[in-house]
């Protein structure tokens, strides 16, 4: 059988539903899970309409230059209202650093000289 190309990625089913083991306990953070799900399951599920920037896979499409400049941004020094933040900002550089590099950005600026 022949096929025009490769197979796009699929979302794993586990993913297209609600998480099939539940706590009763109603927190703030079960309140948020549950609005992050009811807003995240159309695109996962490729409803018509979810979304005008699909893919074929039924997932949006990366603006990278939207995710370029958030991860440029990430790099920055941070205001003192965020001294909170300090113990997890090496994962941050890292993370950024990274994702930079895969998006073809050059991160030669930011090593030491």
């Amino acid at each position: 059988m022949a096929t025009d190309g490769p197979a796009l990625p699929t979302v794993p089913d586990l993913f297209t539903t609600w998480p099939p083991i539940r706590d009763e306990l109603e927190t703030e953070t079960s309140s948020l899970q549950d609005e992050t799900v009811r807003e995240c399951l159309p695109f996962l599920n490729g409803f018509e309409g979810s979304s005008s920037n699909l893919q074929p896979n039924a997932l949006p499409s990366l603006d990278r230059a939207k995710h370029i400049r958030f991860l440029h941004r990430s790099l920055q020094p941070l205001p003192a209202a965020f001294v909170g933040y300090d113990a997890s900002r090496p994962w941050v550089i890292y993370w950024a650093l990274t994702a930079l590099s895969l998006l073809g950005e050059d991160i030669k600026p930011y090593r030491e000289t």
